[in-house]
């Protein structure tokens, strides 16, 4: 009976999954706003990279303010844009915000776990 709810689970999750892939190729980049903040702090990481400065992108990353969310997220989505050598709005390079999603989900579940949660 156990395999019911963990053949569910995994049905879900890749619902989730194809679901956000889908969103993700139909979206539009919209650049105004709170968003304009987020993809330019992104796009400055990048920057750094492109140009050979990781001292740089560590000092933005760790220490600079970039706005209302901590550095590490842009800092992320820019490494991550360099690394695929990617436009932002392309559904592959923007798919990287699902992790955050997964690794949050990840560990909820984990700690569910460690404080003997039932499901």
């Amino acid at each position: 009976m156990r395999q019911l709810p963990a053949a569910l689970s995994a049905l879900l999750l890749l619902a989730f999954l194809g679901l956000n892939a889908a969103w993700l190729s139909q979206d539009r980049l919209v650049r105004d706003g709170d968003e304009e903040g987020h993809v330019g702090a992104a796009e400055m990481f990048r920057w750094d990279l492109e140009q050979g400065h990781p001292a740089q992108f560590l000092k933005r990353a760790l220490i600079e303010d970039m706005g209302d969310y901590p550095s590490l997220y842009p800092a992320t989505v820019g490494l991550w844009w360099w690394a695929v050598d990617g436009q932002p709005g392309r559904p592959a390079v923007r798919g990287i915000h699902l992790a955050f999603l997964l690794l949050t989900a990840a560990s909820v579940a984990g700690t569910a776990a460690l404080l003997g949660v039932d499901r």
